[in-house]
């Protein structure tokens, strides 16, 4: 209950961001915080060995993070300002690996936005996927805001080239398509030779 009273997570966004970078890290494997409202946002500790691992190199040890204590079993937890710098110092010692599970993470809600979500047997509308992207965004941006802005930036930078590859890509299909309607198919031949794409024989 003391580490509780250190503090406790301003909104669910914050609390999901810390979680999504734990996710990111080794998908909760080894930090992860507790989502019981009594201990709302405490850090929990899975693997105390690779915690330690994970903080190489840091100046504070795990028996030095706010709030940290060890329960009756001897398992390490600690308050909620610990699990935010404990995500924050992650997303500046490894943003590689954060930024970019995050960025799939995002294109995979985009993709959603368009195709729907196919859960077992329950299928997700395109529009509820739309809604649930808006919900989620603000925390994909304070994660990206927690990462070093080179990487970031570089990932935005692949992201809009692969859009206009894309685009492209949908651009040529169409001439392509459009010389074989028209009764050039040496031309649409030449075409796919040239910019070596798969297009569809009919």
């Amino acid at each position: 209950m003391e580490a509780v009273k250190l503090g406790e997570p301003e909104s669910d966004d914050e609390y999901m961001a810390v979680l999504s970078v734990f996710s990111a890290y080794k998908g909760e494997t080894v930090i992860s915080v507790e989502h019981k409202r009594q201990l709302w946002g405490l850090l929990e500790i899975h693997d105390e060995e690779g915690a330690v691992e994970a903080l190489d190199g840091v100046d504070f040890a795990l028996s030095n993070l706010p709030g940290f204590y060890r329960s009756r079993w001897g398992e390490p937890w600690a308050a909620w300002p610990a699990a935010m710098k404990v995500a924050k110092y992650l997303c500046g010692a490894v943003p590689s690996l954060i930024a970019e599970a995050m960025e799939r993470d995002l294109w995979k809600s985009e993709w959603h936005t368009v195709h729907g979500h196919q859960i077992g047997k329950w299928y997700i509308e395109p529009e509820t996927c739309k809604q649930s992207l808006e919900q989620e965004r603000p925390i994909f941006d304070m994660v990206f805001s927690w990462c070093d802005v080179e990487v970031v930036d570089r990932l935005n930078r692949e992201r809009a080239l692969e859009d206009e590859i894309s685009r492209l890509r949908e651009l040529l299909t169409g001439i392509v398509k459009d010389y074989r309607l028209s009764g050039h198919p040496q031309l649409a031949a030449r075409l796919v030779k040239k910019i070596r794409i798969d297009i569809p024989a009919d």
